[in-house]
């Protein structure tokens, strides 16, 4: 069994930045401390991995970004830009450099993070959007000691992510249709292997609960991100016996194809069908008509994940390893808001 830095912590009774002081000799340690430090490695038999924060001293410079997205997806997404400006933003203020990885398959995806944990020219990680199957992926960032953060949450313990509530601005939003009066919503959902998709559906769901209207299955359809997703997804709703009255979607790319699809079907938004969707890059205020969104703080999200890893990557304490940051709804055209209000009045 091979041990690893957090288990020497754990019997020497100390942090893990202790223990890495110790290693590296810092004199910053008292005698008594290091002792006990020592005397742990011993009894374990610690070896530190090559590529372990505790031995080695940051000489490449450079931070891995992970995206389980190909080439072609990751740049029609306004979302990852974004979200890649507040990385590099902070990542340049403290002269690191950027290495993106981004893989089309599983095959890539695993490849990508092989080709991380072998590497000794790379000091820390930033994965973006994990996946339910990605939980395998981030174990072996641990053992291995290499410093990572998430991008977006994660269910697992003593893991660093900075992430947005997803399931409750997504409630939020089916909240607002709610409250104007539609009662027959429709949500186009993203895929269910990001933790993101679930918790926005979770958010749909709860929002019915919440006001007594019954949850059906035939007014849900899967989308996949993309605006040709959300053009298909939307038409699927539309030849439905139940055509919903307003619609949700799960990002606000779907919610441009869905609003092409409702207007080929010579329907009017909010007219004839309400649509509020998730995400709000620029797209979203320049359709017509402009799309009510549930705003996520992409570029934030990204800035806070880079500087949690600079502070790993230099041992300095982390106060609050799991931030999640607050989503705000963005009322604009496509709701029928104002329409609903003159109703009923």
């Amino acid at each position: 069994m091979a041990f690893t830095i957090e288990d020497v912590a754990r019997l020497a009774e100390v942090s893990k930045t202790t223990v890495s002081r110790v290693i590296n000799d810092n004199s910053n340690v008292k005698s008594e401390t290091k002792v006990r430090v020592l005397g742990a490695v011993r009894e374990l038999g610690y070896t530190p991995n090559s590529i372990a924060r505790a031995l080695r001293i940051r000489k490449s410079n450079v931070v891995g970004v992970i995206i389980p997205r190909g080439i072609e997806y990751v740049f029609s997404d306004p979302f990852f830009p974004e979200l890649i400006k507040g990385i590099t933003t902070v990542l340049n203020l403290h002269n690191l450099n950027l290495h993106l990885v981004m893989s089309n398959s599983e095959s890539e995806h695993r490849q990508a993070y092989s080709n991380l944990l072998k590497t000794k020219h790379i000091d820390g990680v930033i994965l973006v959007c994990p996946r339910f199957d990605d939980k395998q992926y981030i174990l072996k960032l641990r053992r291995a000691s290499l410093p990572f953060v998430l991008v977006g949450r994660f269910p697992l313990e003593k893991v660093n992510y900075v992430g947005y509530d997803s399931k409750q601005g997504a409630c939020s939003a089916v909240e607002h249709l709610i409250r104007l009066g539609y009662k027959q919503i429709g949500f186009i959902s993203g895929s269910f292997d990001l933790i993101g998709g679930v918790d926005r559906f979770e958010g749909y769901k709860m929002a019915l609960e919440r006001h007594s209207l019954e949850y059906d299955s035939e007014l849900v359809t899967k989308g996949d991100w993309t605006r040709e997703g959300g053009y298909e997804a939307m038409c699927e709703l539309l030849n439905k016996a139940k055509v919903p009255t307003a619609v949700f979607t799960a990002n606000d790319q779907m919610a441009v194809g869905a609003v092409k699809a409702i207007k080929e079907k010579g329907l009017q938004i909010p007219k004839d069908m309400a649509m509020v969707g998730f995400g709000d890059t620029q797209l979203a205020s320049y359709i017509e008509p402009s799309l009510t969104i549930v705003k996520e703080p992409t570029y934030e999200e990204g800035a806070m994940a880079a500087e949690m890893l600079v502070k790993l990557i230099n041992d300095e304490e982390i106060k609050e390893p799991q931030v999640m940051l607050e989503t705000k709804l963005i009322i604009r055209e496509s709701c029928g808001s104002k329409m609903a209000k003159i109703m009923k009045g």
